[in-house]
């Protein structure tokens, strides 16, 4: 017995013991990888001073496509062929496509003696119900640093993407080019900014293919210089730029021949925050001569003919074009909103040889395309939207090929989507 209360005895002083000593020691802190200096959603690499934020998206897109060609179309389908809302491809045998696209951001951030050291990378792909699989590709990958930006970023020309508005097929004649560049961005007291960029030229460029006949090739005569002053305050944001850049084309048995390249885009974002909370109201407009890609999404082939045969010889003239482009976003309530918008742009050229529309004739030619559409997107969770959208397009193509005769081309498209997107 005596033996028994001993062992018992001793059992209960280490115990004691140990709490003691256990309560003696500090309690371990938890550890916090927040980067809170460089906003929300950014965490700290373990061992480094980098900080690090990860999102993305995933998404499904259903379209439902008329297009209207009647008997008077163009000669070739895929010119006719108006785009589809969103970059979904729909043929004229096709009434729907679907898509779906997945997209990863990394943004990579670190405190310096000269301001934050920032490198960003997005990358895409997409399946679409044409048979195209995209492989994973670079959207966006460059490196800011103390005013200087260089890699793969957006168009310095730009003033607001096609996603501006979180439209989904409206930004057909809003600028959006990702291009290879190395920019630099004075930023001034009170919101203000001038930036200059020396841009790759060739993520303007057309292949030899959309060139008038007896052309076989252009050729690229150094890169686009880009200049920028803009404002952004707690009002909205505006700005100017302008672009030019020097391109040579190629006529079999004929020396080449080069021609200037130029366009100027301004624009204006007002918020209206007093009306509801994200509510932008904003509206751009654009000029170009040599390159109709400046002034917006505008791809297709009877869009990319960019210098003339003149008589006999070889001439260049580049087309003349402008672009005018509104919309608005509206919140019904935190978690209902929908989008406005409505989109022109006008092409005109002299003595051109086209031989997919007109037979080869020389001609005066104007060509024109009309977007407009509305959307209703709901969100019934955090970061998760769904949304239908409606589009109506037109395009009409006008060419006096004589004194007498002329020529008259239009179609008209209908468009829905379906979207489904959840964000990360």
């Amino acid at each position: 017995m005596k033996l028994k209360s001993l062992l018992l005895g001793s059992v209960a002083a280490l115990s004691f013991g140990a709490l003691a000593t256990a309560a003696d020691l500090p309690s371990a802190k938890p550890v916090s990888y927040a980067c809170d200096s460089f906003g929300a959603g950014f965490f700290s690499l373990p061992g480094t001073d980098t900080c690090l934020k990860i999102g993305g998206f995933v998404r499904a897109d259903y379209l439902v496509h008329q297009n209207n060609a009647g008997a008077e179309r163009w000669d070739n389908a895929k010119t006719i062929n108006l785009p589809a809302p969103g970059g979904l491809e729909a043929t004229l045998n096709d009434t729907y496509a679907t898509r779906a696209r997945g997209q990863v951001d990394i943004d990579a951030r670190s405190k310096t003696e000269y301001g934050p050291l920032r490198s960003f990378t997005r990358f895409r792909v997409d399946t679409r119900s044409d048979n195209t699989a995209g492989l994973l590709t670079p959207y966006y990958a460059f490196v800011q640093f103390a005013g200087l930006t260089a890699g793969m970023a957006q168009s310095q020309f730009d003033f607001l993407t096609y996603n501006w508005l979180d439209s989904y097929s409206a930004g057909y004649t809003f600028s959006d080019r990702q291009v290879n560049l190395l920019a630099y961005t004075f930023t001034a007291a009170g919101g203000f900014y001038a930036t200059v960029s020396i841009e790759d030229q060739n993520f303007y460029d057309i292949n030899a293919s959309g060139l008038t006949t007896g052309i076989s090739t252009s050729r690229s005569d150094g890169p686009d210089v880009v200049a920028a002053l803009g404002v952004k305050q707690g009002w909205g944001s505006a700005q100017l730029s302008g672009i030019y850049g020097q391109q040579s084309f190629i006529n079999t048995g004929l020396a080449s021949e080069q021609g200037a390249r130029y366009g100027i885009r301004g624009g204006l974002q007002f918020n209206l925050d007093q009306i509801a909370k994200g509510d932008v109201f904003a509206i751009t407009a654009a000029y170009a001569e040599g390159n109709s890609r400046y002034l917006g999404g505008i791809d297709d082939a009877s869009f990319l003919v960019k210098s003339v045969v003149g008589g006999s010889g070889f001439d260049v003239d580049g087309i003349k074009g402008f672009s005018v482009n509104g919309g608005i976003k509206h919140f019904w309530a935190p978690n209902l909103r929908s989008t406005f918008a409505a989109n022109y742009a006008q092409l005109d050229w002299d003595n051109l040889v086209k031989t997919t529309s007109l037979g080869g004739s020389s001609a005066t030619y104007t060509d024109s395309i009309l977007l407009a559409q509305a959307s209703l997107i709901y969100t019934p969770v955090k970061n998760l939207d769904l949304g239908v959208e409606m589009l109506y397009g037109k395009r009409e193509g006008f060419a006096k090929t004589s004194a007498t005769t002329s020529q008259n081309r239009d179609a008209d498209t209908f468009g829905a989507i379906f979207r489904v997107q959840r964000s990360f």
